[in-house]
């Protein structure tokens, strides 16, 4: 019997050795996964502030660009008045020249009559 059971015990201490070998390969295996968990979401929480910098800076654009298209807007109306008067003054020019002709005109023939 002690002669049977010395190869039993060697064939076990042998499958123990190969057991023992693979759990270190399967704790090699999960602590690259581990560490590629790690980094995965290290580079999520970095995707994440990036994400919320590009939606901070665009939120700020699109409010700048309702302020410069109120005042854009405000500039036609300011550009459209001011259109508006020039216009107004050439009509009174053209009418004050034209009624400065006719004083002119009933000047000279005031003064041709003396």
């Amino acid at each position: 019997m002690a002669n049977n059971s010395v190869p039993q015990v060697k064939q076990k201490f042998d499958m123990i050795r190969q057991l023992r070998a693979e759990v270190d390969v399967v704790k090699s295996e999960a602590e690259e996964w581990k560490k590629n968990m790690d980094r995965l979401t290290s580079e999520k929480e970095t995707a994440r502030t990036q994400l919320a910098s590009a939606e901070a800076q665009l939120r700020s654009l699109k409010e700048k660009a309702i302020v410069y298209a109120k005042k854009i807007k405000e500039f036609q109306s300011q550009l459209s008045s001011a259109n508006s008067d020039r216009e107004r003054l050439n009509t009174e020019l053209a009418a004050a020249k034209s009624e400065v002709e006719k004083t002119m005109a009933n000047a000279d023939a005031i003064v041709a009559v003396y």
